[in-house]
């Protein structure tokens, strides 16, 4: 991306975005926390999430590759939080702020009592497929930072004109 600090660590209006990303996974069922895999000279991270008081933060080192990355927090969650097989386990790249929390429903409904892990993701040859938004961009350009922002602010009002909506027809 070029910028002059991580991509989680940019900032979509007041927030960054890893802050946006993990408010999408606030009152999700079952979720009992979070393993943020960072870079080894990372310590800015967890000083931006302490007040964050949603749900439990982890962080472990990651790897110079994003499987080594979601490997080293998958070992985390079994070595240090006894997370095992009997767990459902989700991995979000922290730079996909847009994630539709009702896309995330989705996909813990479609794989609950299932043997099988699923995908969100938007058509293609997958094992499991739960169709999520293509709004869902991934930052990885500066001028992707005013598309998230626009695309949250639309979601923001999406989401406040069903909840007026259900409210008066009820």
């Amino acid at each position: 991306m070029g910028a002059d600090q991580p991509k989680q660590h940019l900032k979509v209006d007041q927030r960054t975005l890893v802050e946006v990303t993990l408010s999408r996974f606030i009152g999700l069922p079952g979720l009992k926390g979070a393993v943020l895999a960072l870079a080894p000279n990372d310590e800015l991270t967890p000083k931006l999430l302490a007040s964050f008081s949603a749900f439990a933060l982890h962080f472990t080192a990651g790897g110079a590759s994003r499987s080594d990355s979601v490997l080293a927090a998958l070992n985390y969650l079994s070595g240090q939080l006894a997370v095992d097989r009997q767990h459902w386990v989700l991995v979000h790249d922290a730079a996909r702020p847009c994630v539709r929390t009702e896309d995330v429903h989705k996909l813990l409904e479609a794989v609950r009592g299932s043997n099988a892990g699923g995908l969100l993701a938007v058509p293609v040859r997958k094992p499991l497929l739960v169709k999520g938004h293509a709004d869902n961009l991934k930052v990885t350009h500066p001028d992707d930072l005013p598309l998230a922002r626009l695309i949250l602010q639309a979601q923001d009002a999406s989401q406040s004109a069903w909840i007026d909506d259900a409210s008066t027809s009820e």
